[in-house]
């Protein structure tokens, strides 16, 4: 009975390990796709900047007072529509940086109740062994 007791205990010893080793491998998995889009989301504030950086140095360049009053409003029409499209993107980006928060804490929050989980069947597990 002791040998069948201790077995089980390792099998259980066992069987946590490999939950362990699967959870943390999943959380570097996450933490990788997090830093995946971190980079992709610094990648497209620098392409912002350099347009940014672009249309800026043709306004100085004076090419705006050379053109003719159609390719004016052409360009205020493309500009609106660009910072239009630059607050929904910011919008976006900021919902998803909201959604990434709850995921990282609906995460932590399922791995406490995972770790509170794994302590109470321990303690059960050692309340029947002590009885």
């Amino acid at each position: 009975m002791f040998e069948e007791n201790e077995r089980q205990k390792e099998i259980q010893k066992e069987e946590q390990q490999k939950q362990r080793d699967e959870d943390a491998k999943a959380l570097e998995e996450y933490a990788k796709m997090l830093e995946k889009q971190d980079y992709d989301r610094q990648r497209e504030m620098k392409q912002r900047e350099t347009r940014a950086q672009e249309f800026q140095n043709k306004m100085a360049d004076g090419v705006l007072a050379k053109m003719s009053t159609k390719q004016k409003q052409e360009e205020e029409m493309l500009m609106r529509y660009e910072n239009e499209r630059e607050l929904r993107l910011r919008q976006l980006e900021d919902k998803r940086a909201n959604r990434v928060k709850e995921e990282q804490q609906r995460m932590r929050d399922f791995l406490a109740s995972q770790v509170a989980e794994k302590k109470e069947r321990e303690m059960s597990d050692k309340e029947n062994i002590n009885k």
